[in-house]
């Protein structure tokens, strides 16, 4: 089977070779690996306010960073953040 390796370091074969080929030919993007910022940053903040109660005060901080971050990237515009 045929095999192609994205820029990013990603091997595909099978279905995600497919999709990815699908991808360049028509242009739509492939939304399987990432997720909407507006989403990531209301469950952050619901992390946030559970930290905050359980007082995991390192925890907290952690996620106040990300959230802060997420903000940051939004403000610029950015839709989308990959999910790691």
């Amino acid at each position: 089977m045929a095999m192609y390796e994205e820029p990013m370091g990603y091997e595909l074969e099978g279905d995600d070779l497919k999709a990815s080929i699908e991808r360049a030919r028509t242009g739509v993007a492939n939304l399987n690996r990432v997720t909407l910022a507006s989403s990531r940053r209301g469950h952050l903040r619901a992390a946030i306010e559970e930290a905050e109660w359980l007082e995991e005060e390192a925890k907290a901080d952690q996620l106040q960073l990300e959230l802060t971050f997420l903000e940051e990237h939004i403000a610029k515009g950015y839709l989308y953040e990959p999910d790691f």
